[in-house]
């Protein structure tokens, strides 16, 4: 299964690209198994470190939630 990373969001806000140490946002949208996506949390989930590690985390984290084998992709927003 594919987790995809999308930058719009921060970018558009802060006018550059994520990079660095701080305090991460990121917000998760899942496939439900027909094609379609639903959001996958209500919340943002928070990470403190390294994008790196951030990003390494979180892809963990969406796997976890994702319910269903049929989901091919799983998209995370870093916002900041």
């Amino acid at each position: 299964m594919k987790v995809t990373f999308r930058h719009d969001e921060y970018i558009r806000s802060h006018g550059k690209s994520p990079k660095g140490f701080g305090s991460w946002a990121f917000n998760v949208t899942l496939c439900d198994g027909n094609g379609s996506y639903s959001a996958g949390n209500e919340e943002p989930v928070f990470i403190t470190g390294t994008l790196t590690h951030a990003k390494k985390t979180m892809r963990l984290r969406a796997k976890a939630m994702n319910d269903t084998s049929r989901c091919r992709e799983i998209l995370v927003d870093v916002l900041g």
